[in-house]
């Protein structure tokens, strides 16, 4: 809230950053922030897509986005889901997801990370 008790929602700032990439389309912070914050308040997904969005944008710094991404979504699953991530069957869906995303920054395919594992 601010210094007078307004509150702005999740919604509101979503649409704030979708403005502003309508707004400036080719600038990549934009959609790596609104992933940063889509992230931030559990929308995963759109998250994905934003980030997902900048790397195909600004292909030499792909790895960037994809990175960071793989990296801010895995804490914060692990943040939000607590004592649940400690069993593996819970967290291999998240862990996989950023995994893979991992491995598109690094530009490896899944079969030579096992190789090279």
């Amino acid at each position: 809230s601010g210094m007078f008790g307004a509150k702005i929602g999740d919604e509101d700032i979503m649409e704030a950053y979708k403005k502003a990439i309508e707004l400036d389309p080719e600038n990549t912070d934009y959609y790596s922030s609104y992933g940063s914050f889509c992230i931030s308040i559990g929308k995963f997904e759109e998250a994905e897509g934003a980030y997902s969005e900048a790397a195909e944008m600004d292909e030499s710094n792909a790895s960037r986005y994809l990175a960071e991404f793989a990296v801010d979504y895995y804490n914060a699953v692990l943040a939000r889901y607590g004592e649940i991530m400690d069993d593996p069957a819970a967290r291999a869906p998240y862990a996989k997801k950023a995994l893979l995303f991992m491995l598109k920054a690094l530009e490896i395919e899944p079969e030579e990370a096992k190789k090279l594992l």
